[in-house]
């Protein structure tokens, strides 16, 4: 059974918010959907040239607001095809401190 078989004909199987994304992508041409791509590529391509245009990684929280006492994570980001880089700086962080020999209370 498809998404849109599932919605014509069971849609209370689905969460509300479901229903609604699902919805709301019926209203999309065709045409829309793949100039929306296009223009996706585009944004992409200029976001990666800016944001690594004067360093090598983008470190972020991958939790902007942490519950009281689980630990925060962190994602490394980089340009596109250097993983290296992400690994090197990971094992680097990995190296310099003891986060990854702690396990969090069980």
């Amino acid at each position: 059974m498809t998404h849109a078989s599932l919605r014509r004909e069971r849609p209370e199987d689905l969460q509300p918010v479901v229903r609604r994304r699902a919805k709301s992508g019926c209203t999309v041409t065709a045409v829309d959907y793949v100039q929306a791509l296009r223009l996706r590529k585009t944004i992409a391509r200029e976001f990666i040239a800016t944001a690594f245009a004067n360093t090598d990684v983008l470190i972020t929280a991958t939790v902007a607001e942490p519950p009281p006492t689980y630990p925060l994570g962190m994602q490394i980001i980089g340009r596109p095809f250097k993983e290296s880089t992400v690994l090197r700086v990971a094992y680097a962080y990995e190296q310099a401190t003891d986060w990854h020999l702690r396990r969090p209370p069980c």
